[in-house]
């Protein structure tokens, strides 16, 4: 929906279109499930938690600053990401030794 669509919606209404839509949290939680699928390739893995990391994070910050929906998503997205990084360090770690 475009802005001037928005703005001519009477206030309910706009307050709750505004809560429905939370597109940030949305993407960092598909940006962490498919960095799970995409694990096995290691780089493309990190770059998509990383990416859900900063997606689900921005989207969080919407839900708090603008009450916008889609907390879970964006916790959700949040946990699988900081998961996935923590054994990509790991895993990255023991690439070194």
């Amino acid at each position: 929906m475009n802005n001037w669509k928005i703005a001519s919606l009477d206030p309910e209404s706009r307050q709750r279109y505004l809560a429905a839509t939370n597109g940030m949290a949305v993407a960092g939680f598909v940006l962490a499930l498919s960095a799970w699928l995409l694990a096995w390739t290691l780089f493309m893995g990190f770059i998509c938690w990383v990416l859900g990391c900063v997606f689900s994070a921005i989207g969080l910050h919407r839900h708090m600053n603008e009450g916008r929906g889609r907390k879970g998503l964006a916790i959700a997205g949040m946990c699988l990401s900081f998961g996935g990084i923590a054994i990509a360090i790991v895993i990255f770690g023991l690439m070194a030794l």
